[in-house]
C-alpha cells in the first residue's frame, strides 16, 4: 500500500489491476468452464477402453 501511494502512476496500475481481478470471474464464464469440463470429462469417459488382463495400458 505505501509504494501504491508514492507514486501516481503506479496507484492508476494497481487500481486497474484491482478492476480487473474484480469482474474476471463472471458467473457466465464460470457456468461456460463448467460446462466445457463437463462435456471434456465425458468424452474421456466414452473413449474405448481395453480389457483387464489384455496387457494393454488403460487410457484413463
Amino acid at each position: 500500500m505505501l509504494a501504491e501511494a508514492a507514486d501516481p502512476r503506479r496507484r492508476e496500475v494497481f487500481a486497474a489491476a484491482r478492476a480487473a481481478a474484480r469482474g474476471a470471474v463472471t458467473p457466465a464464464a464460470l457456468l461456460a468452464f463448467l460446462t466445457g469440463s463437463n462435456a471434456l470429462l465425458g468424452s474421456l469417459s466414452a473413449l474405448p477402453r481395453p480389457r483387464p488382463g489384455t496387457g494393454h495400458r488403460y487410457l484413463l
